[in-house]
């Protein structure tokens, strides 16, 4: 590695690549603070998940805690994959604001996936020009710039590079201190939360390290970087443990069968690798809605590195001279587009077994085929520049050198830059919330039919009115309520729960849109009451609800209508037990949910409806609540926050069990008379990965730091002359 980057010509290289960065993500920040504002279909990513999930990051920084649970989407729900722990995050997100801080995060992904890309491709015998020629593709390859909407995404695809670069380093020198580094990278790939390009990643640099073995024949070393995935998982328990308690409560559980090759590749698309628009354009509007194209979306599926390099891309592959050293990129190129194309391929059957079968959308295996792909171009520079060198005269060779460079990654440059809108942040994301009249009496709200509204702009229009867009987010769609702190029943949750699944279906089920107006059934009505849900957001109104209307645009309006609902905590005296669904959904039916609670097992309680008792809310953090409670009898207190492992519950210091009511509540036993009670979510699972964590990380770093002191100690005892060690010494004496 000291090597690779000594041979780097200074630092003018990486600066270079910095610049480039820094020059494309400038518009986020001249002449105002600005945001990506990319409609998807039904919402935009970076409201509906970026901005308000970042934002509770700078807020959980601010207050020295870690963020673990939020009562503002669903029911309450767990919070772990939000790049807490990823360096980069540490540093950015607590020195600017949410805003700020995730521009500058882009410049430094695009340049941490550039540069590290360049160096894998120095350690490939390239040429400087070659090399950087090739990281550029790469980190403004499809794949990237249309993943720029996904935050998460775009931080995990960026750290892929610098995982082979320690890999190869690894095979071809065994060295301890280089396998510590590759422990950590892996660790901060975890850390971002994004395990499905985790999985790509392993599955490539076990391929790459795989292939260096087959001509080193080392293989003890291949299961020393199994090894390494194994360890920097451990040092990300405080991350995976809490992760995989929430898969083990979540419908992915056991895989997703069929689902698993939802949303893959189709072969037609390889036809816009020549022009990434010539199946239609999402910005016109032109684009085909993906449930009428076999699943297919845009930014998923986009792997274009321009016309030029894809040219680059074949002639480095099939120019014989040089085809070792192409092997393993032509393989990886085969290989990923099988898995991309997913129920399309012959290797569909993969997609059956874990750990494939824990994840959708196969065709995000095109990271490893455009990163191949941009290998393969800076290998094809590299050897036109070779050939061509017996001809030009080597100022030529420059000139033409820097003008094919320069022209391929201006056309890239050209279609990237332009594809994502940006808009001033203090438009897109005022301080105040967008529903200046929505006023909460209770705890939540649910939106209704604005995704349709959405979706008609979006498939007609593309985004030509980007205005209508952000009048659009007046309907408050999850997890954009995070911005204001708003409570929402609906959730955009890669993980929810079983229970938080079924609560939402029964309720949606009961809710239908016709005749410009809404009806809510019964059940629905019981339910939505039952979770404190008194606001409705739709583009029509709820049948004999009090209604306000808002105009947005042309004919399109947001209508708010209020109902009745139950206060987040209280008491009952009566209960019921259901055993199973169909139990469940008679009883809801049938039950006087205001008075009754509906438990899955025997609980003994003096029922009598006549009780009486209060309950009154001292604190609701985050993570926490208080209420006083005075009753005439023995009663159940039912908290309508969501059942799940980690909950803990006092009563008057004493700890008392919880259990699950009303499907994804939770309830505790109280006595008679008065009594002070306290939830609060402390996790097991997050303690337990917290010190495994810690105590890890202090291992590893702590040889890293004894490494890197005896290579500083060797080097000095190398290149320093022996007289002024001596003398040095005899100083320090």
């Amino acid at each position: 590695m000291k090597k690779l980057l000594k041979s780097n010509s200074s630092l003018i290289i990486p600066l270079v690549l910095l610049v480039i960065s820094v020059l494309y993500f400038s518009r986020l920040f001249y002449p105002t603070l600005s945001v990506f504002t990319t409609p998807d279909f039904g919402l935009s990513e970076p409201f509906a998940y970026t901005y308000p999930m970042k934002k509770l990051l700078v807020e959980s920084y601010a207050n020295g805690t870690v963020p673990l649970w939020s009562p503002y989407f669903g029911s309450g729900s767990p919070i772990y994959s939000e790049g807490y722990y990823f360096l980069f995050n540490q540093i950015l997100f607590r020195l600017f604001d949410t805003i700020a801080a995730i521009n500058l995060s882009f410049i430094v992904s695009f340049f941490i996936a550039s540069f590290g890309s360049y160096l894998f491709l120095r350690q490939q015998k390239l040429s400087r020009l070659a090399s950087a020629y090739g990281g550029l593709t790469f980190a403004f390859s499809g794949p990237l710039v249309m993943q720029i909407t996904h935050f998460s995404v775009v931080q995990s695809i960026a750290i892929l590079p610098w995982l082979l670069v320690f890999v190869h380093e690894f095979i071809k020198g065994g060295r301890l201190l280089v396998w510590l580094f590759l422990v950590v990278i892996v660790s901060q790939q975890i850390f971002l939360g994004f395990p499905q390009v985790v999985l790509i990643s392993m599955f490539v640099a076990l391929g790459y390290a795989t292939y260096l073995n087959l001509y080193s024949k080392k293989f003890f070393l291949l299961i020393k970087i199994i090894a390494a995935f194994a360890l920097g998982a451990v040092l990300s328990s405080v991350q995976l443990l809490p992760s995989i308690e929430l898969l083990n409560f979540s419908n992915r559980q056991g895989g997703l069968g069929n689902s698993a090759t939802a949303f893959s590749y189709p072969w037609i698309h390889l036809k816009t690798l020549l022009w990434p628009f010539s199946l239609g354009d999402p910005r016109l509007g032109t684009y085909p809605f993906f449930a009428n194209f076999d699943g297919s979306i845009f930014w998923e599926n986009t792997g274009y590195i321009g016309a030029f390099s894809l040219a680059l891309a074949i002639f480095g592959a099939i120019y014989r001279p040089m085809r070792q050293k192409a092997n393993f990129f032509i393989i990886l190129a085969v290989m990923s587009l099988l898995l991309m194309t997913g129920k399309h391929s012959p290797l569909y059957f993969l997609f059956n077994f874990p750990p494939f079968d824990f994840f959708r959308v196969p065709s995000r295996f095109i990271i490893l085929f455009v990163f191949a792909l941009s290998t393969l171009a800076g290998f094809g520079l590299d050897h036109l520049i070779a050939l061509l060198s017996s001809h030009l005269s080597k100022t030529r060779l420059q000139y033409f050198s820097l003008f094919i460079t320069g022209l391929s990654f201006c056309q890239l440059f050209f279609f990237s830059f332009n594809y994502h809108p940006v808009g001033p942040a203090k438009v897109w994301l005022p301080s105040r919330s967008h529903v200046a009249s929505l006023k909460q009496t209770t705890a939540r709200y649910l939106t209704y039919g604005a995704g349709e509204v959405w979706n008609r702009e979006y498939n007609q229009s593309g985004w030509k009115e980007m205005d209508h867009y952000r009048l659009l987010l007046n309907f408050m769609q999850p997890n954009f309520n995070l911005w204001y702190k708003f409570a929402s029943f609906d959730f955009y949750h890669a993980l929810p729960t079983r229970r938080q699944l079924l609560l939402d279906s029964l309720v949606k089920s009961g809710i239908r849109q016709s005749n410009n107006s809404i009806e809510i059934t019964g059940q629905s009505r019981k339910l939505l009451a039952l979770y404190s849900v008194d606001t409705i957001l739709a583009s029509s109104p709820v049948s004999g609800a009090k209604i306000e209307k808002i105009p947005l645009y042309g004919d399109n309006e947001l209508i708010i209508s209020k109902l009745d609902s139950l206060p987040e905590a209280r008491l009952v005296y009566e209960v019921k037990i259901a055993h199973s669904i169909d139990q469940l959904l008679k009883l809801i039916g049938e039950t006087n949910l205001e008075k009754t609670a509906i438990v899955e097992e025997f609980l003994f309680i003096n029922q009598n409806q006549n009780n009486k008792g209060i309950v009154k809310e001292i604190s609701h953090k985050d993570q926490s609540a208080l209420f006083e409670v005075e009753t005439s009898a023995q009663t159940l207190l039912v908290w309508n926050q969501s059942f799940y492992p980690g909950w803990q519950a006092t009563i008057n210091g004493k700890k008392a069990e919880i259990i699950p009511a009303n499907i994804n509540s939770q309830a505790i036993l109280l006595p008679k008379g008065q009594s002070k009670v306290e939830f609060q979510y402390q996790p097991k699972s997050f303690a337990l990965g917290a010190r495994i964590s810690l105590i890890s990380h202090l291992i590893v770093l702590s040889v890293m730091f004894l490494g890197l002191f005896q290579a500083r100690a060797a080097f000095f005892s190398k290149y320093l002359p022996l007289s002024r060690r001596q003398n040095k010494l005899h100083k320090d004496r």
